[in-house]
């Protein structure tokens, strides 16, 4: 995803003044790489899964495959408590796979990224790859590069982070990329909205071996889900699932989707719940953990001019609805 800044020379002069770019002293990188990436994330699990599905999207797009990501998650019956439940979760994708000279380049480095050219690519920041880290303190990671197999531990060590590669192991791989931890949920219904709030990585599939009954009846809703789409915002059924993300309206950026800050009022904008409304990507800007919109002022006066069109929409929806003798509120009533 393109990134929109200014490019300027480190320092300049504007009259008197000089004016200096900041600069990083190296002798901080260890604790500036964990605040970057361990410490970023107010929800852990959901943007552990939000990141590393969209960089297996992107993988995808590069790729050019059509080939399901696969999440699977395993109960780990050995690391329960009384009052969390531990999962072994893993994300394989099948795009092109990380080389090794890659891996070194940019998988190590915070901030590295290979897709700000494009808005055909979800990531940008070159950071999400370490929110695995904000769920566990260890992360196996396996590329899948021309047949081999190169296996890697991603780890915190101290106020840093290390990853080390483990093995080397020739095979009949399909290229790829595997992200895999071991995860101590709070509480299983944050599980099920961070899985619910993937709907629309239409080629993500999900496989649970477990016996939670809730968590194995969202993963089947999640597969077998709707998505129907509008010219101004999406609708997929999955959304008030169990009540699980309550019924409320959703911003979707490509892919992904973002709560909408209720001190801001555009829920009760709407006409209706349940709506994944539609903003062009590189039109808002996000915060760097991405789990949020930058609503600057700008930004929510734009904001504020698509809710008119969405709004806009339904009305016309609804008149359609009641020339099949149905009300607005019967209208609504289907998303």
């Amino acid at each position: 995803m393109i990134v929109n800044q200014n490019i300027s020379e480190d320092v300049k002069t504007l009259g008197d003044i000089e004016e200096n770019r900041v600069g990083i002293d190296r002798s901080n990188i260890d604790f500036i790489t964990t605040l970057l990436t361990s410490n970023l994330y107010s929800k852990p699990l959901e943007s552990f899964l939000r990141e590393t599905v969209s960089n297996a999207y992107d993988s995808h797009v590069e790729a050019g495959t059509d080939e399901h990501i696969l999440l699977l998650i395993e109960d780990d019956v050995n690391k329960n408590t009384y009052t969390s439940k531990a999962f072994n979760i893993s994300i394989r994708d099948y795009g092109v796979g990380v080389s090794p000279e890659r891996f070194e380049k940019i998988y190590r480095n915070v901030g590295s990224s290979t897709k700000r050219e494009s808005n055909d690519y979800i990531g940008m920041f070159g950071i999400g790859r370490f929110s695995c880290l904000s769920c566990a303190d260890v992360a196996n990671i396996n590329s899948y590069y021309n047949g081999t197999k190169y296996s890697y531990l991603m780890y915190k060590n101290g106020s840093g982070i290390n990853i080390d590669k483990v093995s080397e192991t020739e095979g009949d791989y399909k290229n790829g990329l595997e992200v895999s931890i071991c995860y101590k949920v709070p509480d299983i219904y944050s599980f099920t909205r961070a899985i619910i709030k993937l709907c629309l990585f239409d080629k993500l599939w999900i496989e649970y071996r477990g016996n939670n009954h809730l968590l194995r009846k969202t993963v089947e809703a999640f597969n077998s889900r709707i998505i129907q789409k509008y010219d101004t915002f999406s609708v997929c059924d999955i959304m008030g699932y169990d009540n699980a993300l309550g019924y409320t309206n959703y911003f979707k950026i490509g892919k992904v989707l973002y709560d909408i800050v209720d001190e801001y009022q555009y829920s009760n904008m709407l006409a209706t719940k349940k709506l994944l409304i539609d903003i062009p990507i590189g039109s808002v800007g996000i915060t760097p953990n991405r789990e949020n919109l930058q609503l600057t002022e700008s930004s929510k006066s734009y904001i504020n001019g698509l809710l008119s069109g969405v709004n806009e929409e339904l009305k016309n929806i609804a008149k359609e609805e009641t020339m099949k003798e149905h009300t607005l509120a019967d209208a609504c009533e289907k998303f």
